[in-house]
């Protein structure tokens, strides 16, 4: 088990290493680099590199470390210089990507229930005539349009 994380952390460090040169090449961000090394190395990928849970406690350890230089590298000053920046474009991102979230689910909510009640709307009509029999899967689930058309 210990050799195969280790084979794997030497893929993905050598990987990350070559994905960064190059990115920083073109003028990129090593971040990119990096994301672009687990989507190509990973398991939907090469599959050259296991899943991410025998990796969970190194990870956790990275983020920490990382949030820990972050910290000392955080200058007080040029933050309170920003902190309309900070504050008002934060807080406009978080209010804009809230509406369009509520947005979103208002619309998929307004499909579903729509859908459902097409659906009953086909039920009762093939419970009031014989003749018509309960639709494939496929279409039962859509529920034919002639069929919803005539209950309305």
């Amino acid at each position: 088990m210990s050799a195969s994380i280790l084979r794997e952390g030497v893929i993905l460090l050598g990987a990350g290493l070559l994905f960064v040169m190059v990115f920083r090449r073109f003028g990129l961000g090593s971040v990119l680099g990096y994301l672009l090394t687990g989507v190509v190395i990973g398991p939907y990928g090469l599959g050259l590199v296991g899943g991410a849970e025998s990796k969970l406690g190194a990870a956790e350890l990275g983020i920490a470390l990382l949030l820990f230089l972050v910290g000392l590298e955080l200058n007080p000053a040029r933050l309170w210089r920003l902190k309309r920046d900070i504050f008002g474009l934060g807080l406009l991102q978080v209010i804009v990507c809230g509406l369009a979230i509520a947005a979103l689910i208002s619309v998929a909510t307004t499909f579903s229930s729509r859908c459902r009640r097409r659906r009953r709307c086909c039920q009762a009509s093939n419970h009031r005539d014989g003749s018509i029999r309960l639709l494939a899967s496929v279409r039962s689930r859509c529920c034919c349009f002639r069929i919803w058309r005539s209950c309305h």
